[in-house]
């Protein structure tokens, strides 16, 4: 079964004018952990559209048996 998730930053500054150490902590263990489900193969797709502002959001394609 294959999941697209939709993720939004939880402010606009993280793309303007970069992500406070707080939020690149935050932040890095939920990339490393798209990134290993990737080398899985488990994930199919994940980026970001191209825009800095409160339209952006990232979308990641996950294949998985349930969405536990």
């Amino acid at each position: 079964m294959n999941w697209l998730i939709v993720l939004r930053p939880t402010r606009v500054g993280m793309l303007t004018q970069g992500a406070t150490p707080e939020e690149s902590a935050a932040v890095a263990p939920h990339f490393a952990y798209l990134e290993r489900l990737a080398a899985e193969g488990k994930v199919g797709l994940a980026g970001r559209t191209t825009e800095d502002d409160d339209r952006t959001i990232g979308l990641v394609l996950l294949s998985a048996s349930s969405e536990e």
